[in-house]
């Protein structure tokens, strides 16, 4: 299967404005675990202090045949 990852990010500008937006990942993985390891990752690593995953998922866009 191919799983891609998907987040509403939230960014906080100065002022105290906000916007949320759906952004997805460019990355593919094999499994949701994989996908889900990487978010996790991104959101406690990698994301600027201004920026928040609100919500996210792995999503199966297609399996490889065989499976």
């Amino acid at each position: 299967m191919i799983v891609k990852a998907m987040a509403l990010v939230c960014t906080v500008f100065a002022g105290g404005e906000s916007k949320c937006a759906t952004e997805f990942y460019p990355s593919t993985f094999e499994t949701v675990q994989a996908c889900n390891v990487q978010l996790m990752q991104w959101r406690l690593h990698e994301l600027p202090r201004n920026k928040k995953i609100v919500l996210d998922d792995c999503v199966i866009t297609s399996y490889k045949h065989g499976q």
